[in-house]
């Protein structure tokens, strides 16, 4: 892996503006004899605007995602009818928790609207499965007349299970860690697992 480490790019990372630091606050009682005490709380203290600041550099950057990857925002559809392609492919693991199962844009925000839609960013020459013999039991409802058949030049990988890295864990936004996606097997991993990989073949030379 350490020969790859000049193809990882696109970086993964949580952008988190880090709206506040946890505040102690230290108020002060009256017990029976007149005697103060102290007791310390911790807080988190977010104000309404902050909130919708976050929201909204959130939304902006899933548009600015979306235009980079050729995805037209003001148009929902499903991309099946074009050729396979490099594009922005989705997954939901509330209908496929166990299944590898590619969905584009238009499909992860109609079909699987208010689902657990997990963003797998670009794939490359990949074909929406939405609707097709990959998913026998749900119709695509943006292209419900799509061939009955699989997408045999899809490529899978554990990503479709919400899982990335050799560690094989889950991409939780609230970890904030930085990970990179690999140009060649377009996995992602965490730099401090590539770090450690790294290291490994180092002291193995």
């Amino acid at each position: 892996m350490s020969q790859k480490k000049d193809v990882f790019k696109n970086v993964k990372e949580n952008n988190n503006n880090n709206i506040d630091e946890n505040n102690e606050n230290n108020s002060t009682s009256e017990n029976g004899t007149g005697n103060k005490r102290k007791r310390n709380q911790e807080h988190t203290v977010v104000s309404i605007e902050e909130v919708a600041d976050n929201e909204n550099f959130l939304y902006e950057e899933a548009r600015y995602q979306l235009r980079e990857s050729n995805v037209d925002i003001e148009t929902i559809a499903c991309t099946y009818s074009e050729n396979p392609r490099s594009q922005l492919i989705f997954t939901c693991l509330d209908c496929f928790p166990d299944k590898y199962v590619a969905l584009c844009y238009g499909c992860s925000v109609d079909c699987h609207l208010y689902h657990k839609v997990e963003e797998l960013f670009t794939k490359r020459y990949t074909r929406c499965d939405c609707g097709t013999k990959k998913t026998p039991n749900q119709k695509c409802s943006l292209d419900p007349e799509k061939p009955f058949t699989a997408n045999i030049g899809n490529k899978y990988n554990h990503n479709y299970l919400g899982k990335y890295c050799w560690c094989n864990k889950e991409y939780k936004y609230e970890d904030n860690v930085v990970m990179y996606q690999c140009l060649n097997c377009q996995d992602w991993f965490h730099s401090e697992c590539i770090e450690k990989d790294n290291n490994n073949n180092n002291n193995n030379k």
